[in-house]
């Protein structure tokens, strides 16, 4: 079986931007903690975003190994992907897709700078012909998603991930999977037929969206 992650180009593409991840990641968070104490309460979830930037947020490199593994070993055929930064955790999905035997990865970012990078890495890696990118608000964005949808994973604002779920509840197939991008201890689902992913899943029903 093909392991599109050893790939020269995806190897050359994911260093890249997993050091560039290293580099701007932390002095971004630690911008948004240093505003926060001079102000002394917790910003919300858009004003922390704004402080991010362009900062990439991505997931690390053990996340992305575990995420590829979840979407190959799931079956998944049609990914959507709230969140895609410069497309980290997109090309990990779009890998898993590609070894499986193809299939469509709906990506979603609100900032359009991000999208043109994201774009361009995705291309740069080869996988650019499984990613439909979505710019602009997610809830806008993701409202005409056809089923049936296998797995979604949760990248972008943490408070948006109920509202997400929600929106795209009535497109997931039989034993679709519902991905954050933090590890968590799992939660039961509570939709019926959706299954309970590796790290922790919610159903779109009682989500608690107040988990970090």
């Amino acid at each position: 079986m093909p392991f599109t992650l050893r790939s020269p180009a995806v190897v050359s593409v994911l260093e890249r931007l997993h050091t560039h991840a290293d580099e701007q990641d932390g002095p971004a968070s630690q911008g948004v903690r240093a505003r926060e104490a001079a102000i002394g309460e917790r910003l919300a979830q858009e004003q922390r975003y704004e402080l991010y930037g362009e900062a990439p947020l991505a997931i690390t490199r053990e996340v992305g190994q575990i995420l590829y593994l979840l979407a190959l070993s799931s079956g998944a055929r049609r990914i959507v992907e709230f969140g895609c930064s410069l497309g980290v955790s997109t090309i990990y999905l779009a890998a898993a897709l590609r070894d499986s035997g193809g299939g469509t990865l709906i990506s979603s970012e609100r900032h359009e700078r991000k999208i043109v990078l994201a774009e361009r890495n995705l291309a740069d890696a080869g996988l650019g012909d499984l990613i439909e990118f979505r710019a602009g608000d997610a809830l806008n964005t993701l409202s005409d998603i056809a089923a049936p949808v296998d797995l979604v994973f949760l990248a972008g604002r943490n408070d948006l991930y109920l509202p997400v779920l929600r929106l795209l509840e009535g497109s997931l197939s039989p034993g679709a999977l519902a991905q954050r991008s933090l590890l968590r201890p799992s939660r039961r689902l509570s939709k019926p037929g959706v299954q309970e992913p590796v790290f922790c899943s919610h159903g779109a029903a009682n989500w608690n969206p107040s988990c970090p």
